[in-house]
C-alpha cells in the first residue's frame, strides 16, 4: 500500500507553504490525497511527506503535487 508521498523539492522563500498531493486512478478518478504544512527557515532542497491514506499502488494513474506558500 502507498501510505505517504516524499516530495524533494527547493523553496523560492522563507515562510509557510502547505502541499497538497492527489493520486488518480484514471484522469478523472481520485483514489487518495492528502496534505500537509511545512514553515521554511532556510533555503535549500527539503523533503515534504504528504500521507494519503492506503492506496494499492497498481490503481494509481499519475500524481498531481501543488505547493502554495501562504
Amino acid at each position: 500500500r502507498v501510505t505517504a508521498v516524499n516530495i524533494e523539492w527547493s523553496p523560492a522563500a522563507t515562510g509557510t507553504y502547505t502541499v497538497y498531493v492527489v493520486l488518480y486512478r484514471t484522469t478523472s478518478t481520485i483514489v487518495g490525497y492528502g496534505w500537509t504544512s511545512v514553515t521554511i527557515s532556510t533555503l535549500g532542497s527539503t523533503t515534504t511527506t504528504v500521507s494519503v491514506g492506503a492506496v494499492n499502488p497498481a490503481d494509481i494513474y499519475y500524481v498531481e503535487i501543488a505547493i502554495v506558500q501562504s
